[in-house]
């Protein structure tokens, strides 16, 4: 697949903003303590941005494809108990899952099937949880 490049004026004016301030202030702290005990991985990425940008995106891409090839193996182990309790949700459920997993790239349909299942679950439970956590309400029956 051909890597997509943006518009090089739309990162010009991107450029003007300073993405630190985007950092939540307790990440930044630890960035900054990690950044200081590793001042030449610091000098490194400094300089492979600076003399060889498209380097330094294939090195964030690498770290990026590792992540996804761990969480992959996660789901791998899931995916089978996903799709036997998809096939037991009801159908309206099923259609609401479905159409999220549609709407994402195909290398992303396993882990978002997943992820719709166990959190429709967590949802489920969660709801059976606090009807059982009400006080029962006089002349009706506790069920």
């Amino acid at each position: 697949m051909p890597i997509k490049r943006h518009n090089a004026a739309a990162d010009a004016s991107s450029d003007d903003r300073d993405s630190s301030k985007n950092i939540n202030p307790q990440v930044n702290a630890r960035l900054d303590a990690y950044i200081g005990a590793r001042s030449g991985d610091f000098d490194h990425y400094t300089k492979l941005v600076r003399e060889n940008p498209e380097r330094a995106v294939r090195t964030l891409m690498l770290k990026d494809m590792f992540r996804h090839e761990r969480e992959m193996k996660l789901v791998e182990k899931q995916l089978p108990e996903a799709r036997r309790i998809f096939g037991e949700l009801p159908k309206d459920v099923q259609a609401e899952i479905q159409k999220k997993v549609e709407a994402v790239e195909p290398m992303f349909a396993d882990k978002t099937l997943v992820n719709e299942v166990f959190s429709h679950l967590t949802r489920e439970s969660m709801a059976e949880n606090r009807r059982k956590l009400m006080p029962a309400k006089a002349g009706v029956a506790a069920g």
